[in-house]
C-alpha cells in the first residue's frame, strides 16, 4: 500500500511552481512586447492565479480529515467566493484610474487566461497522480 502524501506539498511543487514559472515568462515577454506596465499587468494577473486557484488545497485536506461529507460544498463555496473576489479585483484594475493606468489589461488578462488554464490542468493531474481512493470497496456486513 503507498503511504499518502501530504496533499498542500504535492500541490506546491506539481501546481504553484509552475504556475509561477509560467508567470516569470509572461512577465519577461510582457516587458519586452509592451513595456513596464505590460510587465506589471502580467505580474499581478500570475500572481492572482497563484494565490487564488492554487490555496484550495490546504482548506479541502483540513476539511476531508475532519469531515469528508463537507468536502464538496466547501470546494463549491471556495471556488465561488475565489470567483467573486477575482472579479472584484478585476473591476478595480480596470476601473481605478491610478491603477488602470500601471497596468496593461490586455497582458492582465492573457496571463489570467494562461495561468488558470494551466493551473486548473496541473491540479487534476497533480489528483490523477496522488491515487486517493474515491471510494471504499470493502464490504461491512
Amino acid at each position: 500500500m503507498t503511504q499518502p502524501r501530504s496533499t498542500i506539498a504535492t500541490t506546491i511543487r506539481s501546481v504553484v511552481l509552475p504556475v509561477l514559472t509560467v508567470t516569470v515568462v509572461a512577465v519577461v515577454v510582457a516587458a519586452l512586447v509592451g513595456g513596464a506596465d505590460s510587465a506589471v499587468g502580467a505580474l499581478v494577473g500570475g500572481l492572482l492565479v497563484a494565490v487564488f486557484l492554487s490555496s484550495n488545497t490546504s482548506v479541502l485536506e483540513t476539511t476531508t480529515k475532519a469531515n469528508p461529507q463537507l468536502a464538496l460544498l466547501v470546494a463549491l463555496t471556495l471556488f465561488t467566493g475565489k470567483v467573486a473576489v477575482m472579479l472584484v479585483l478585476l473591476a478595480v484594475f480596470t476601473s481605478s484610474d491610478q491603477v488602470a493606468d500601471h497596468i496593461d489589461s490586455k497582458s492582465l488578462g492573457l496571463t489570467l487566461l494562461a495561468a488558470s488554464l494551466l493551473s486548473t490542468v496541473l491540479q487534476v493531474v497533480a489528483y490523477r497522480n496522488q491515487r486517493v481512493p474515491t471510494y471504499d470497496l470493502s464490504n461491512k456486513d
